[in-house]
């Protein structure tokens, strides 16, 4: 890209999302029924937490 150029950049367009049939769709609907456990809850937000540490580092 030249960089005496400037504006916004167009934004690439996004894949299709495949269609499911048959059994793969009915195991994407069993497993929407899985909640998460309080655990698996408690280690997404320690996940959350560390990885916005990273914000703003490097700019």
């Amino acid at each position: 890209m030249d960089k005496r150029k400037k504006g916004k950049k167009m934004a690439t367009q996004m894949a299709a999302t495949p269609t499911l049939y048959g059994r793969d769709a009915q195991r994407l609907l069993k497993s929407l029924e899985n909640k998460p456990t309080e655990k698996s809850r408690q280690n997404a937000l320690k996940l959350k937490e560390y990885f916005k540490s990273f914000e703003g580092k490097g700019k």
